[in-house]
C-alpha cells in the first residue's frame, strides 16, 4: 500500500508544482500530509487479494461537478495552502489499487497513464517519468 500511495503522491507533488508560486517547503508538506490521509483513509479498505474490491472508495476526482475533493483539500489546508493555490486539471482522476495505480486528465478525450503496475513478480514505478504537461495539456 505504500508503494501505491508514493507513487500517486509523486504524481499529485508533480502536479502542483507547476503552480511556481507554491514554496517547495509547502509542496513537500503537501506532500507528506496527503501521503498520511491516505494511508489512514485507505488503511481498512486495501485488498490485495482482490484489487477491485473498494477501488470506488480509493479513487480521487476532481471534476467540474466535484471541483473539490476533500482529502486533498485537507491537505492543502495542513499546508498552509488554498484548494485553488492547487491549480489541479479540472478533470482528473486518479485511482489508487493493489498493485496498479493509474490516472486520467479529462472525462471524455483525456489521457490516461499507469503510474504503478506490478510486472515480472516487482512493482514498477513511472510516476517521475510521466510528462505532467502533455498529460495535462
Amino acid at each position: 500500500m505504500k508503494e501505491e500511495i508514493a507513487s500517486a503522491v509523486v504524481l499529485m507533488s508533480r502536479l502542483i508544482r507547476l503552480n511556481v508560486s507554491i514554496t517547495k517547503e509547502k509542496a513537500e508538506k503537501f506532500s507528506d500530509h496527503l501521503a498520511e490521509l491516505l494511508l489512514k483513509k485507505f488503511r481498512n479498505h486495501w485488498y490485495a487479494e482482490n484489487p477491485q474490491k473498494g477501488q470506488e472508495y480509493r479513487c480521487i476526482e476532481n471534476t467540474s461537478v466535484s471541483p473539490v475533493y476533500p482529502l486533498l483539500n485537507e491537505a492543502a489546508t495542513l499546508s498552509g495552502l488554498n484548494y485553488s493555490d492547487l491549480r489541479l486539471p479540472t478533470e482528473l482522476t486518479l485511482w489508487i489499487d493493489p498493485q496498479e495505480v493509474s490516472c486520467r486528465f479529462g472525462e471524455t478525450h483525456g489521457a490516461s497513464c499507469m503510474l504503478t503496475s506490478f510486472k515480472d513478480g516487482k512493482l514498477q514505478t513511472y510516476a517521475h517519468r510521466v510528462d505532467i504537461r502533455e498529460l495535462v495539456e
